[in-house]
């Protein structure tokens, strides 16, 4: 039988060597010290990251942090001046915020003016309000905002009638 070639050898299979030898299971693996070392590590890196934080004075804590960007100033204000729930409503607070937010954009942004001009009218000051929704109304014509122009015509004439403009109950 020597050089006689099997199938199997033909084929890249080993041939049959016998009945199968049992595998002996692997011990479960436990933690080894570098792991432990790892996870303290991570954990202590974890802890340094969030340290600031937990200081007080971080930055959700300074209202000065949070009202310095004037997109953050207007978004403010109109909840201030034209929130559904009028005991959330807060003209001079909004007069306020709406203002600086103008200010700080060379009042050349007709959203910005458009809440300036709810504050306003918040406020009671209506001549005001007209005033500065119609500066609003003329950038948005001036920038082809057809919505904003829409609403802006329905406001003005709300403050031309003596009445401040809020935003419809949520259902």
């Amino acid at each position: 039988m020597a050089g006689v070639e099997t199938q199997e050898a033909r084929h890249g299979r080993a041939p049959f060597a016998g009945p199968a030898r049992a595998v002996k299971p692997e011990a479960p693996r436990t933690w080894f010290p570098r792991d432990w070392s790892v996870a303290v590590l991570l954990i202590a890196a974890i802890f340094i990251a969030c340290q600031p934080v937990w200081r007080p004075g971080f930055i959700w804590d300074d209202d000065v942090h949070l009202t310095a960007n004037p997109a953050m100033q207007n978004r403010l204000a109109w909840a201030l001046a034209t929130a559904a729930q009028t005991s959330l409503r807060d003209g001079a607070k909004a007069v306020q915020f709406a203002a600086q937010a103008s200010q700080a954009t060379d009042a050349n942004n007709a959203d910005i003016l458009r809440t300036l001009a709810a504050a306003y009218a918040q406020e009671g000051q209506y001549p005001e309000a007209v005033e500065t929704a119609q500066k609003a109304l003329g950038l948005a014509q001036t920038a082809s905002d057809t919505a904003l122009e829409g609403a802006l015509c329905r406001e003005i004439k709300l403050y031309q009638a003596g009445q401040p403009y809020s935003e419809p109950p949520s259902r």
